[in-house]
């Protein structure tokens, strides 16, 4: 599966389905909306089945 963010591919080869990926950072650093890019770039270019479980700060 491609990020849509070619050094990011370049370094993962994109990500393989039925992994599970997470995405960390500190405050209002940008994750979700990373998340959301990385989402919506996938749905343009194929159809895998995608679920975003957000936990917020309170993970």
């Amino acid at each position: 599966m491609i990020t849509g963010y070619p050094i990011l591919d370049g370094l993962t080869g994109g990500f393989a389905k039925g992994n599970l990926i997470t995405i960390v950072g500190g405050t209002l650093t940008g994750r979700t909306m990373f998340t959301m890019n990385i989402l919506r770039n996938q749905l343009n270019v194929d159809a895998f089945q995608n679920c975003i479980y957000d936990c917020g700060n309170g993970c």
